[in-house]
């Protein structure tokens, strides 16, 4: 037993704080899968149209990641890299454009 700051006696045989703990430790897999996204989407640039497709669910999945909650970490990552490749995508098909002609 332990007494909080208010003065009273409270038993932590039930450790009520353990929910909070286990809340607060889980992982976030949308925003895994949208910095995993966000990264191929810079690697397959070259070929713009994956390029353009992965950046795109990088940026939706990032932006879900945390609908109620601040953005953090690996959402504002793939968000970032997911930007990233969308733009280096466009370029490429800009580039393969100007090429052609």
């Amino acid at each position: 037993m332990y007494q909080d700051p208010y003065g009273n006696w409270v038993d932590n045989t039930e450790k009520p704080y353990m929910i909070q703990e286990e809340d607060r430790n889980q992982k976030n897999h949308m925003a895994l899968a949208s910095m995993v996204l966000g990264i191929l989407s810079i690697v397959t640039a070259c070929c713009f149209f994956p390029g353009l497709i992965l950046g795109g669910l990088a940026v939706l999945f990032g932006a879900l990641s945390k609908v109620e909650e601040q953005l953090r970490g690996q959402a504002i990552a793939g968000i970032i890299t997911g930007i990233i490749g969308i733009t280096l995508g466009a370029a490429s098909f800009v580039m393969w454009i100007a090429l052609a002609v």
